[in-house]
């Protein structure tokens, strides 16, 4: 039987339309603000790519201590603890923080930005894990910030794994009208698909017109609004090669690609094109 993977079920949660934000950080913050219910109920993993990249590092950071940024409700909190008993969640949404911390009372969540982990000794985590496309959610600049601290805080020999949505593949050029799906789906999902875009199209079009001034496209990165919460949200998108040699640029030494959909591991060179994310598996070096 066919198993909807999670961006499939949640990944367009309906939202109201939230005004007066302008920047990505400040429109995106005050959604998941309002959302945290519906991300406190997700389980299991995202999809073929996240525990395929995973499964390429569990054995070398199994007992060692794990950083789980932008947390969201809890959803990676119990995939990664199978890993480790040294477990920090941490999510620069106060209401994901307190899902979190109502779900796992026993576990560790802190309000912080993955911007600025000063609170985190250098070389400390064997593992820096950042999901369901959340450092999709600041500008470049900030961007390249995440990937510097990422870097400083894992111990020689860490990792950095994290999902990023793709520039070359199908959700780029995704607008409200669009009724086709992103990705195959069996017929029912297509059906469902149509008669959800449908419905909310009225919001979908309000929430595109209002936030698509915050758009660029530099032909290796760029902002959109995002299909999901109706096209609520502004997103980063970057190419395979750009995300890679920032990640280079940024101080780790290799860095390993996976798609979405089959977790298959591809060069950054490879056709990306049916791929709304990618999946980056980046080694801190082993001396420092």
């Amino acid at each position: 039987m066919y198993q909807p993977t999670l961006w499939e079920q949640d990944g367009h949660v309906s939202t109201s339309t939230v005004a007066g934000h302008t920047t990505p950080d400040e429109v995106n913050r005050a959604v998941w603000q309002e959302s945290a219910e519906v991300f406190e109920g997700l389980l299991g993993w995202l999809d073929r790519g996240e525990e395929i990249s995973m499964l390429a590092v569990a054995s070398a950071v199994r007992g060692e201590p794990v950083l789980d940024l932008g947390v969201g409700g809890g959803r990676t909190t119990s995939l990664l603890r199978m890993l480790t008993d040294d477990y920090v969640g941490l999510d620069y949404t106060p209401a994901m923080v307190e899902a979190c911390r109502r779900r796992f009372p026993a576990e560790h969540f802190v309000h912080g930005d993955a911007r600025d982990l000063s609170a985190f000794p250098d070389g400390h985590f064997a593992l820096v894990f950042f999901s369901f496309n959340g450092i999709d959610a600041v500008d470049h600049d900030d961007r390249l910030r995440i990937l510097s601290e990422a870097r400083r805080v894992l111990r020689p020999g860490g990792y950095f794994v994290f999902n990023s949505h793709n520039h070359d593949g199908p959700s780029f050029s995704d607008r409200p009208w669009n009724m086709r799906p992103l990705t195959p789906l069996p017929a029912r999902r297509v059906v469902y698909n149509v008669l959800r875009r449908t419905a909310e199209l009225p919001f979908s079009v309000a929430n595109f017109r209002r936030l698509r001034a915050a758009s660029c496209d530099t032909g290796t990165y760029g902002l959109h609004p995002s299909a999901s919460h109706r096209f609520g949200i502004v997103i980063y998108f970057s190419t395979a090669i750009a995300q890679r040699d920032a990640l280079l640029d940024a101080g780790f030494d290799a860095v390993d690609l996976y798609t979405d959909v089959d977790g298959a591991r591809i060069d950054a060179a490879a056709d990306t094109s049916r791929c709304v994310w990618l999946y980056y598996v980046a080694r801190a070096p082993l001396a420092s």
